[in-house]
């Protein structure tokens, strides 16, 4: 657990950049509202889990509740649903490389709840 931090890089992945602007938040919460902008998005976040470091993914996957296998699609259909939803926001994807920013709603999210 101690490598916490590492929920940074699966927002970034998800997100596609590493600063989140309002109007980047907006676009991408437009592209989620149809089924194909989700299954593009969530395809993109597993394909950019390739580039996590397996120490990483092995604790991402202890903190989904799932296997390292598994992560990957768990982790980003978890995060691509709470984009959609409006319950992941702008400023959290923002804040998401910050070791300093509050990470506990990302955390609830990547846990599924």
């Amino acid at each position: 657990m101690k490598h916490i931090g590492v929920l940074s890089l699966l927002c970034l992945a998800l997100a596609g950049c590493t600063t989140v602007t309002e109007g980047q938040y907006k676009t991408v919460r437009t592209v989620l509202e149809t089924s194909e902008g989700r299954n593009l998005l969530t395809e993109h976040c597993i394909e950019e889990q390739k580039n996590i470091p397996m120490y990483a993914k092995r604790d991402l996957a202890v903190i989904a509740r799932t296997t390292v296998e598994k992560y990957p699609a768990v982790a980003c259909k978890r995060f691509t649903a709470a984009i959609a939803s409006g319950r992941l926001t702008q400023k959290e994807l923002a804040n998401a490389g910050n070791p300093a920013a509050d990470q506990s709603n990302l955390v609830r999210i990547l846990q599924g709840r």
